[in-house]
């Protein structure tokens, strides 16, 4: 491959490989992120929202979060002790993003075992 082939792949790699409905190795813990890449480049935080949480206990939903982009760090203005990440911490740890079609390898695992 040339030079402009292979940052050709390396940028679709970090900006339209990893979006939903793509799985990448962040979805089990935030679910699906959308944007991460720009998101990077403003400096944004991925905070978790304190609101949504609350909600869907209430409706019966478990311990589901929910999770957004902010321009600043809310929950540490506030001195409430919530999860946030920044956007570029999450883009330095992405390994991996599926293509096409989904597959749930998770029960594949535990057969193999």
């Amino acid at each position: 491959m040339s030079v402009e082939e292979q940052c050709q792949w390396v940028r679709e790699s970090l900006i339209s490989f990893p979006q939903p409905p793509n799985r990448t190795n962040h979805n089990a813990f935030y679910g699906p992120i959308r944007d991460l890449f720009a998101a990077a480049q403003e400096g944004k935080v991925l905070v978790e929202e304190e609101d949504s949480y609350e909600e869907l206990e209430c409706l019966g939903r478990g311990h589901a979060q929910q999770w957004k982009f902010c321009d600043d760090n809310p929950i540490s203005s506030k001195g409430n002790s919530g999860k946030s990440i920044l956007a570029s911490v999450l883009l330095r740890k992405l390994r991996w993003s599926t293509l096409g079609l989904q597959f749930n390898w998770s029960k594949v695992m535990t057969c193999i075992a």
